[in-house]
């Protein structure tokens, strides 16, 4: 009887694990992922555009800690320029496009976390 039981919670620990992880992939990325995969290696760490690849770039990644111009811009220029690129928004070619990359859905949710991680709403 005890091996029973343990054998069909066993079934049912793996049937949650499983689950739990076919719902994350479902998802996607979550913001901070996406940052760390997509944006990191340029925008640094800590996003004020110092990253590693920073130096080896002709134009100087934007600075999402620059909170006065990070309020200037709205949702949509951010969806714009990680969905097509620099070039969309008259930035540097550099900026390649992620709209192969990402999911519509990725793609919003990281705009909206570039937008707000670095400068939390009320910084000026």
């Amino acid at each position: 009887m005890r091996n029973r039981a343990a054998g069909r919670r066993l079934v049912l620990a793996c049937a949650v694990v499983l689950s739990v992880a076919f719902a994350a992939a479902a998802y996607g990325a979550t913001p901070a992922e996406s940052y760390a995969k997509k944006c990191r290696k340029c925008h640094g760490e800590d996003g004020t555009g110092n990253g590693p690849a920073a130096a080896v770039l002709d134009v100087h990644p934007g600075n999402f800690t620059d909170c006065a111009k990070m309020a200037s811009r709205d949702h949509d220029y951010f969806v714009k320029i990680i969905t097509e690129g620099g070039k969309a928004v008259g930035k540097s070619e550099q900026m390649p496009a992620h709209k192969n990359k990402l999911s519509a859905e990725e793609i919003d949710a990281l705009a909206t976390y570039v937008a707000t991680h670095f400068c939390p709403q009320g910084s000026p």
